[in-house]
């Protein structure tokens, strides 16, 4: 599947990449695309891996400045965190993983929190972020 024939239903943008996620629930990233983008780095869009088989359709993706933290949520409110991440190496990462302990109707990465509005309205803030432990420690309302 190539990203021109998908819809784009939400973006959020790293230091060097866009994550997108499509209407049919798809996770997708964007490298190459930034204005100050070698002149030999072709803009592409690459699906990644792994993001039909959660259960669920993903709603939306949000990318930490630093490119290293991923999250996402699918249409039920289930979170996710993507593994092995390494904007040097393995860009797209590893798989999703499963974050319990919270549902969720919106998010937003940050280098060392990821914030949230759970599903009833509450506003939530996952710890312990880090390149180490992008999944993190615990939820707290905030």
């Amino acid at each position: 599947t190539a990203m021109k024939s998908s819809i784009v239903h939400r973006l959020s943008c790293g230091e060097t990449g866009v994550w997108a996620v499509d209407h049919a629930g798809r996770a997708w990233l964007r490298l190459g695309a930034g204005p100050g983008q070698q002149a030999h780095s072709s803009p592409a869009w690459f699906e990644v891996d792994g993001s039909l088989k959660m259960g669920a359709p993903l709603q939306e993706i949000a990318v930490s400045a630093s490119d290293r933290i991923v999250w996402a949520f699918d249409t039920r409110g289930n979170v996710y965190v993507r593994s092995g991440v390494n904007p040097g190496s393995n860009v797209t990462g590893l798989e999703w993983e499963s974050v319990p302990g919270a549902q969720v109707r919106e998010i937003a990465a940050s280098n060392e929190c990821v914030w949230a509005i759970g599903v009833t309205g509450e506003l939530l803030c996952r710890y312990g972020i880090s390149a180490t432990n992008p999944a993190g420690d615990y939820w707290r309302k905030c």
